[in-house]
């Protein structure tokens, strides 16, 4: 335990500071307020509706405004999300939309304005990047500055403009700059906080090749697809792939296996988790591709699809498995944990990756498909499921591929994770991110075939690691 000694003038300088800056955010929420009035019902109505669409269809958001919580995380949680309904009592953007903009707090008003500006500068992901902090003009200003000097431009001359004007222009010139990388290839990340949520943009740099890819894992693709160890690009190792996915359709099942296909993605993820120090890598997708087809009915209709219609291929590292000594029960239980948990997850994904979420009727329980790279540390302190079995760091690479005439986002994924030791660097991120581009060529190069998966159920991960 601990306590602050100071003086009387100490106090009354920070009392000081403290009125001061009370006072500048009371101003500020109220120059903020004033911009909603400003705007017509119709036009605050589909601010309300975007914010609560996306915060509907994406991870807990938790930030701060003045000495009020907005939040969609938990009983306490104030908006849309996974523990509230849109139509719940408690849902505050709904209760706005049904009182004059007057009427609102400043709080309120603020949080609405920076939200939508926030918004407005790239991605819906960038509520998440102010999770857990407290929003006022200058902070959101802030951040939005930061990430277009991080895109290597500088922010427009908003000289003696309005708070609001400023704002307007940084959002503008931040989405315009972030959507100039993603046209040149750019790879977006993002590091994820475990503790609080906070999730903050990065650009991975330089441009990721098939030299990233580990060496065990260039060795086996040398073995199974003739591609030379020395590949300088992973869009060079197409043609090898769709060789080696005809060979794969018609070569006889291994000892254990379905088919020559799962036999060698569980060899794929062997390998990588070994490679990254890892003690599971992962990779989950559909099991069927009639579900894909556009208009698909009948037992095929992708939004009737239940969690064990997709798959997740889960493989330990030697030392990983080797930890559980000769409890193999709970080896065989962690493992199938892990993969039902990312079956969900495509589930859970797919109306957006089929570009679905309007039809009619359709499903409410979705969220949008990913399309950045993750790293996380520390997610053992939150996520229910990675505190049960010790998720504590982790990355993630969604993977997408091209069929019947559309792209599908995060149809696929690449997932590595570790229980204890170091964090992930970026270095492993790069090895991750290769990986999980070649990993997307060979389902690309499958999905020629309309290849079914039907390992990686319970019953299989008791008779491969029991």
């Amino acid at each position: 335990m601990g306590s602050l000694v100071t003086d009387e003038p100490t106090r009354t300088e920070l009392h000081r500071q403290y009125q001061a800056r009370k006072a500048a955010e009371e101003a500020d929420r109220a120059e903020l307020h004033k911009h909603v009035m400003g705007r017509s019902p119709e036009e605050v109505q589909e601010d309300l509706d975007r914010i609560g669409h996306v915060l509907l269809h994406m991870a807990p958001v938790q930030v701060y405004v003045g000495d009020k919580s907005f939040s969609n995380l938990g009983r306490s949680g104030n908006l849309p999300g996974k523990s509230m309904a849109p139509t719940a009592a408690g849902n505050i953007l709904a209760r706005l939309g049904d009182t004059p903009v007057g009427e609102w707090s400043g709080e309120e008003a603020a949080f609405v304005a920076l939200a939508t500006f926030l918004l407005g500068s790239g991605t819906q992901a960038r509520l998440e990047e102010v999770n857990g902090t407290h929003l006022t003009s200058a902070g959101v200003a802030a951040l939005m500055t930061e990430r277009i000097r991080g895109y290597g431009a500088e922010p427009p001359p908003t000289g003696d403009t309005s708070t609001v004007a400023r704002l307007e222009a940084l959002a503008r010139h931040c989405a315009a700059e972030r959507l100039a990388h993603l046209g040149n290839g750019t790879v977006f990340y993002r590091l994820i906080h475990g503790a609080n949520l906070n999730k903050t943009e990065h650009m991975l740099r330089p441009a990721v090749g098939y030299a990233d890819v580990p060496a065990p894992l260039r060795a086996l693709l040398e073995r199974e697809a003739g591609i030379a160890a020395d590949t300088a690009t992973v869009e060079e190792t197409t043609a090898a792939f769709e060789e080696l996915g005809d060979a794969l359709h018609t070569a006889p099942a291994p000892e254990g296996f379905s088919s020559a296909y799962e036999a060698l993605l569980t060899r794929f993820m062997t390998t990588l988790a070994e490679a990254t120090a890892s003690d599971v890598a992962m990779g989950r997708g559909p099991r069927s591709f009639a579900p894909l087809e556009p208009g698909s009915t009948g037992k095929d209709d992708p939004l009737t699809l239940k969690t064990n219609d997709f798959f997740c291929c889960v493989a330990p590292s030697p030392a990983f498995a080797g930890s559980f000594g000769e409890d193999r029960t709970l080896l065989v239980k962690t493992l199938s944990a892990y993969s039902a948990r990312m079956r969900f997850n495509t589930w859970h994904y797919l109306p957006h990756t089929l570009g679905i979420t309007d039809r009619e009727p359709g499903r409410d329980d979705w969220f949008f498909a990913p399309t950045m790279p993750d790293v996380t540390h520390h997610s053992d302190q939150h996520h229910t499921g990675h505190v049960t079995f010790s998720v504590r760091y982790a990355i993630r690479v969604p993977l997408g591929i091209d069929y019947a005439g559309r792209h599908l986002p995060g149809l696929y994924d690449l997932r590595l994770m570790r229980a204890a030791g170091e964090q992930y660097t970026t270095d492993d991120l790069r090895a991750a991110v290769a990986s999980g581009r070649v990993l997307a060529v060979l389902h690309q190069a499958m999905s020629r075939h309309r290849a079914t998966v039907r390992d990686f159920g319970n019953e299989w991960f008791r008779a491969l690691y029991g």
